[in-house]
């Protein structure tokens, strides 16, 4: 049977707290706050990868993450409110209430480093 491997909702990574904000079949959201406080947002369309296990002849899907080639193709940073709502508009044709429904959560609040 498949599984599938989550994207981790919550990661550190350079000194850079990444905090999942919201996920759905088109796109993912992180809210990112490096370590001076800056806050910035990364969004990248939803895709998934099939991997599967030699060792146990099991096959299961991951989340995938972007890599840094991935940006500018398939996923977008932002640290604005309008670099966002660009964003939204040219690579999902998202505007309106729901683009600034998604803004505000991507920049509305900031998450704590933990």
């Amino acid at each position: 049977m498949e599984s599938l491997r989550l994207l981790r909702e919550q990661f550190t990574e350079n000194n850079t707290t990444y905090t999942q904000v919201e996920k759905n079949s088109k796109y993912v959201i992180y809210q990112c706050v490096d370590q001076h406080g800056n806050l910035y947002v990364e969004i990248f369309r939803y895709r998934t990868h099939k991997r599967t296990s030699y060792s146990t002849w099991t096959e299961d899907r991951t989340e995938c993450y972007p890599h840094d080639e991935a940006f500018g193709d398939w996923a977008w940073c932002c640290s604005s409110k309008s670099q966002l709502r660009n964003c939204l508009s040219l690579n999902f044709e998202i505007t309106g209430e729901e683009a600034d429904r998604i803004i505000e959560c991507g920049f509305g609040f900031k998450h704590e480093n933990t």
